[in-house]
């Protein structure tokens, strides 16, 4: 569990999403946005409109929560390109990209070169 959740905040560095083309948005695009979290509701990814995104921890994989000075919070920039999720965090140039498969409308999973994480979609 302990390099699984390395992995996960080291990836936590970027995200960029873009539309596939100017007349429209991506499926993948608008089924993203919105607020998701693991299974135990410690990671957290929310993805807005204005393809902005916010990532945080607020405790460890074994689902025990943290006091909120113990959170870890990124923020950047996201695109979706077909089924590509490519992310930045602010302040970095560094690109890092996931697959994105979706299960309906209540799960995802990113994959990415280290790490494939589901997050399910908060209520």
């Amino acid at each position: 569990m302990k390099n699984a959740w390395h992995f996960w905040v080291s990836s936590c560095s970027v995200v960029v999403l873009t539309c596939v083309s100017c007349s429209g948005r991506s499926q993948s695009l608008g089924k993203l946005i919105g607020k998701w979290q693991d299974r135990h509701g410690v990671l957290v990814e929310q993805f807005f409109e204005d393809q902005r995104f916010t990532r945080y921890a607020i405790g460890d994989l074994s689902g025990k929560k943290t006091a909120a000075q113990d959170t870890l919070k990124y923020t950047g920039t996201y695109e979706v390109v077909g089924d590509m999720l490519h992310t930045t965090d602010d302040g970095s140039t560094y690109v890092r990209t996931y697959k994105v498969e979706f299960r309906g409308d209540s799960a995802v999973t990113m994959t990415g070169e280290q790490v494939s994480l589901t997050f399910y979609r908060a209520r």
